[in-house]
């Protein structure tokens, strides 16, 4: 690797061993011979001491850089650190930002290795979560030999922009990355991180035994976490644990973590996420007068569009929970505003579905009940199951269900949903299903609509294929050929249209072939077909004669 002083003081930094990195970094500052130099040692101090919770140390140091700074490597990695800084410190004591982040992957490589991680963490702290993945995705571009620490932690910054942002799925497969590196090469506080954010992740997954584990993981690398990327890491794992509905640990863990009840060692974002998790554990707890208090705390915590949705969430339960369900419902449609601005389409769903409970407590049960689905809609299209699951929860208190996840398969039917897509894949119309399980048709049409969901079926005739996709199709006896292309597409619950498009004929010929087969086969539909052409399914309790 190529030595580098100032990307040397930056790993010191991100190991956490902090009061080594700042006497290193204060010594080639005093050493540095030219004032851009001086400015990129002192910015980078700036950042170390904003890490270590020494916020009028990172003020001092940003404003030297700022002095200093003489070209755009220096510029950018004082707006860098003054961003990052102000954000962790008190609001008022850090320091002030001046110009907008950016970044030059075609710098020099010292410069731009460095710059280019302090700008996606300082875009990941002030909510910006496109920046933070643009930064991010255009650093990972390159391989860096001036900082073994950064591009790792760049890696994680990705997954978490990632996350928050709603793309579970790719946010899962960066973390899986970065969970190889950060073993293989990774100081302590780089492996408590991306622990910690896979954790957060498998809990949106629903995989909530890996998020246990991982957070006791986590824990036992450091019992005790006193820097703001060991905390921080805590924070995430107790994020994880609300996603997963274990609330109170995840309340005992942000206190511990944090300091107390003031969470002196979060930076300003996070204490916000942390009174949420407080907050909400208390009002479980029916304690709405400690709830109350955390939306004290948590009021003044506006500091960025992020960070004012979870005040707004906070603000909202509270609400909710003391009565006002008017303002409830405000305050929550506020959040997923605030959090769509920044990017956040995560945290904008969770709005919602606080949004539609605060409906329903306000006794407006349609406008609940479209919420709660509109909610789930959007937490599968992220990826967020956790998220669906906790709208098809609060929905089920209002005696409705959600429809099955497209394609959610055969088993994520009820047994009246199953024995309905068997009768109808039978041939049997809905008003005979329903006289035969004495049903109303629109009973038999709701069910059969969720089944078609389920089963990723656009049509009667196309459940045979979904539910016998396995099986192997039976001889197309007393067809022609073509007639036997055409009867195979049917079963598949292609129309006719596609059919046509598929073997080059017209809308008209594939017809006629139609009516050909309902001739030679005897039946009348086209799940008549679809059956005829497919293995037998299982009898279906209540088979109609």
């Amino acid at each position: 690797m190529t030595s580098s002083a100032l990307g040397e003081c930056l790993d010191l930094v991100l190991e956490a061993r902090l009061d080594e990195a700042l006497d290193r970094l204060a010594a080639e500052h005093d050493g540095a011979t030219s004032p851009g130099r001086r400015a990129r040692f002192a910015a980078v101090a700036a950042f170390g001491a904003a890490l270590a919770a020494r916020h009028a140390a990172a003020r001092r140091w940003a404003e030297l850089a700022r002095s200093q700074a003489d070209d755009a490597a220096s510029l950018a990695v004082t707006t860098a650190a003054e961003t990052f800084s102000s954000c962790l410190a008190p609001p008022g004591d850090g320091a002030r930002p001046s110009g907008e982040l950016r970044f030059d992957p075609g710098w020099a490589e010292e410069d731009a290795c460095v710059v280019g991680y302090l700008a996606t963490e300082a875009a990941m702290s002030s909510g910006r979560l496109g920046d933070a993945e643009a930064f991010a995705l255009a650093y990972l571009d390159r391989t860096w030999e001036a900082s073994s620490q950064a591009p790792l932690m760049a890696r994680i910054a990705l997954a978490r922009a990632l996350v928050f942002e709603g793309r579970v799925a790719d946010a899962a497969e960066a973390i899986a990355v970065s969970r190889v590196e950060a073993e293989a090469a990774g100081a302590l506080p780089v492996r408590m991180l991306s622990a910690s954010t896979a954790a957060y992740i498998e809990a949106l997954l629903e995989n909530v035994g890996e998020t246990e584990r991982l957070t006791a993981f986590v824990v036992a690398l450091d019992p005790e976490p006193s820097s703001y990327v060991t905390v921080g890491s805590h924070l995430l794992c107790a994020f994880g644990l609300g996603a997963a509905g274990l609330t109170d640990r995840a309340a005992e863990l942000v206190l511990r973590a944090a300091g107390g009840p003031a969470l002196p060692r979060l930076q300003t974002v996070d204490r916000a996420y942390g009174y949420e998790l407080l907050a909400t554990a208390a009002i479980e707890r029916g304690d709405l007068r400690g709830a109350r208090a955390w939306g004290r705390r948590v009021a003044p915590l506006q500091i960025h569009d992020m960070a004012a949705a979870a005040v707004e969430r906070t603000l909202s339960r509270i609400d909710v929970a003391s009565g006002h369900t008017e303002s409830g419902v405000e305050r929550a449609a506020v959040s997923a505003a605030r959090a769509l601005v920044a990017g956040g389409r995560l945290d904008a769903t969770r709005a919602r579905v606080l949004e539609a409970a605060a409906h329903a407590a306000a006794g407006a049960r349609g406008a609940a009940v479209a919420g709660f689905r509109d909610a789930a809609d959007e937490a599968d299209l992220l990826g967020a199951a956790a998220v669906r699951t906790w709208s098809a929860r609060e929905l089920r208190r209002l005696g409705r269900r959600l429809r099955p996840a497209a394609g959610a398969g055969w088993q994520a039917l009820s047994d009246r949903e199953q024995q309905i897509a068997l009768l109808a894949a039978e041939g049997f119309s809905n008003r005979m299903i329903g006289q035969a399980l004495f049903l109303s048709e629109r009973t038999v049409q709701s069910h059969l609509s969720r089944a078609l969901a389920a089963l990723g079926a656009t049509s009667r005739a196309a459940i045979p294929a979904s539910l016998g996709r396995a099986r192997a199709p039976i001889a197309l006896d007393g067809l022609t050929e073509r007639q036997q292309q055409v009867a195979s597409l049917v079963a598949e619950g292609c129309s006719n249209r596609t059919i046509s498009q598929r073997l080059g004929i017209s809308d008209k010929t594939v017809e006629k072939h139609i009516q050909a087969i309902f001739a030679r086969w005897q039946v009348s539909s086209r799940t008549g077909i679809a059956n005829r052409a497919l293995a037998p399914l299982p009898a279906p309790e209540g088979r109609l004669a």
